[in-house]
């Protein structure tokens, strides 16, 4: 009203209580901090903060897994219960099964390989899984990409490369990629990318940059545009440079109309 007195003490009554209030996150989910110490350094695949990157349980998940569409159906409390079961260390057990491949029926059917799969989904665009994606769907638009469609195995040194990469055989892997990469018919945008993920696996953080932003320059397609945009924005994340990070994903943005990606990116930033 306009005569109200905005210094005056409320009444009891006429004080909001926490009971009216919709439930944070932190009440639903109240174990959805294990998985990150703030003491930790993010994992750049996965922002899990008990392993590097060379050692990141994403690394083992085929291209095609997905659990995020599956694990909705858990309840809140059931969900956190898996959280507090599982995390930080996620059972040695649950690892070899990722290490042994496993298939979209097997994460239906087993809650902890859900809720760990899903957990790995929320930053998939960040991970081996996707650039594979991007070097050999046959899909060009962004959208489209997770949607199935057609691979095609094209580029043999860039496909061996990649898997020398994910099972960490990096000495095999770097010749394979560099000469991909110094192709000019091949796949020179991917395994720039790929020779930043190698950088980054190696342990050699700030050498991903020369190699992301030369993909950058190589980035021609939309699928290439948007992708290289997540990757420069997660490397200044990481570099917690916030303004970068916001700057690379705004450029990336250029390129869609809209897109669910960019949305919950920026909710993250």
């Amino acid at each position: 009203m306009e005569n109200e007195d905005l210094n005056k003490p409320k009444l009891p009554e006429e004080v909001e209580s926490d009971s009216d209030k919709a439930p944070g996150i932190d009440f639903l989910l109240p174990a959805r901090e294990l998985p990150v110490s703030p003491e930790g350094t993010p994992c750049f695949y996965c922002s899990m903060t008990g392993h590097s990157p060379s050692g990141c349980p994403s690394r083992l998940l085929p291209v095609n897994i997905r659990g995020l569409s599956r694990v909705g159906k858990l309840s809140f409390p059931e969900l956190n219960s898996i959280y507090e079961q599982i995390f930080p260390d996620y059972r040695t057990a649950l690892l070899a099964r990722l290490d042994s491949g496993i298939t979209g029926h097997e994460v239906s059917q087993d809650k902890e390989l859900l809720v760990l799969v899903s957990f790995l989904d929320i930053n998939r665009l960040y991970q081996l899984r996707f650039l594979y994606l991007i070097a050999f769907s046959m899909q060009s638009e962004w959208q489209k990409l997770e949607k199935g469609g057609q691979r095609s195995i094209d580029r043999r040194n860039l496909y061996l490369g990649l898997d020398y990469l994910r099972v960490g055989k990096y000495q095999e892997a770097e010749p394979l990629l560099k000469k991909e990469a110094g192709d000019p018919s091949g796949k020179t945008f991917c395994a720039n990318a790929a020779l930043a993920f190698l950088a980054l696996e190696t342990g050699h953080f700030s050498e991903m940059y020369p190699y992301l932003k030369k993909a950058e320059i190589l980035a021609t397609l939309e699928k290439e545009r948007i992708y290289i945009g997540f990757l420069l924005s997660r490397y200044h994340q990481i570099n917690e440079d916030v303004w970068r990070s916001r700057n690379a994903l705004a450029i990336a943005e250029k390129s869609i109309y809209y897109s669910d990606d960019i949305a919950y990116r920026k909710v993250q930033l």
